[in-house]
């Protein structure tokens, strides 16, 4: 597999390239009316990447050959980086599903079509909040009876991990390491929400040193948290040495080899030289919207549906604001009491 162009892309495609993990995550993701017709003993993975060039900082993909109703077909999952709502992608998905088609024809002569299933694995701020039909994107005409034959019907199965708890992750019917995975790809961005849930998996962490190749999972799993957090790596370290003492040998080795790749030279210097040299307004944006799903996440796990007025706050906060209140989320006892004299 070609070096990934981010540590998000990395980490899914090591853990979800391997087809026991892919095939518990995408029958959960179809409708099960849908993944019945799947013969999952079938699963394969195959080559290549469709994503357009500009997006791979947003989107990772992979493609896997299976039988659906005994004929061949194909199983699309992409994974978005990006935490907000994209409107657009039923329209992207579909070129996507199109160059697999493309290439499928191209490489022998068929009198038919192959089946190609399109999943999205999506995390943000509110949640998938957009259609995940293409017809949608046309408006109020496509329902036209006499127009609707000429617009495209084209829809994808969405997993959302936006509003799952930590509960509903571990009690998915998958094994370990996705289990782990889908944790850190919701959470490892967002501020100090990793740190948060830490206690949580805790345990699983622990349980995977165990387990066939685990070391060598977890030596993945910490350089994805280094890589994609923004707290210092000793900071990093000094969490697992507390919740997870099991494992803090392996947090040192991760570390260590992202520094023998300079990838953690950055952060090692000093993070107030980076923002200084290198943080675009964008980036700045993307924490404060990272700090304030966090917040808006743990809220939301404690104490249920979250007002609009505010979720609207919440947004509009600073990040000193932001910090001082998810602090207060993680120990306090009431809404009133994470905002209180702020």
């Amino acid at each position: 597999m070609p070096e990934s162009k981010s540590p998000h892309d990395a980490l899914f495609k090591k853990v979800f390239s391997n087809v026991e993990h892919s095939a518990d995550a995408l029958r959960t993701a179809l409708p099960p009316e849908v993944e019945k017709h799947v013969q999952w003993s079938s699963l394969q993975l195959a080559p290549g990447s469709f994503v357009d060039e500009h997006l791979l900082s947003a989107h990772s993909d992979l493609l896997f050959t299976a039988k659906i109703r005994q004929k061949p077909g194909f199983i699309y999952c992409l994974f978005e980086h990006q935490s907000s709502v994209d409107r657009w992608m039923p329209l992207r998905l579909l070129k996507y599903v199109v160059r697999i088609l493309d290439r499928h024809i191209e490489a022998a002569d068929h009198e038919t079509l192959p089946i190609v299933l399109p999943v999205v694995l999506h995390h943000s701020l509110t949640g998938w909040t957009a259609s995940t039909t293409l017809q949608s994107l046309f408006g109020a005409l496509a329902l036209d009876p006499a127009i609707a034959p000429y617009v495209p019907h084209f829809a994808f199965a969405l997993d959302d991990l936006s509003h799952q708890s930590d509960q509903d992750l571990q009690q998915r019917a998958w094994s370990l390491q996705p289990k782990l995975a889908a944790w850190l790809l919701r959470d490892a961005r967002n501020g100090s929400k990793w740190l948060v849930s830490l206690p949580f998996w805790a345990q699983s962490l622990s349980a995977l040193r165990s387990r066939p190749h685990g070391q060598d999972a977890l030596l993945l799993f910490l350089s994805y948290l280094y890589a994609a957090n923004d707290q210092p790596p000793e900071a990093i370290q000094n969490a697992i040495a507390t919740h997870v003492p099991a494992i803090k040998d392996i947090a040192m080795t991760a570390a260590e080899q992202l520094i023998e790749k300079g990838k953690l030279e950055g952060k090692l210097e000093g993070k107030l030289e980076g923002k200084l040299e290198g943080k675009l307004e964008g980036k700045l944006e993307g924490k404060l919207e990272g700090e304030a799903i966090a917040l808006l996440e743990v809220l939301q796990a404690k104490f249920g549906t979250i007002a609009p007025s505010t979720r609207k706050r919440i947004q509009g906060a600073d990040e000193p604001t932001l910090k001082r209140w998810l602090v207060r989320a993680a120990v306090g006892h009431s809404i009133d009491f994470v905002f209180a004299n702020s």
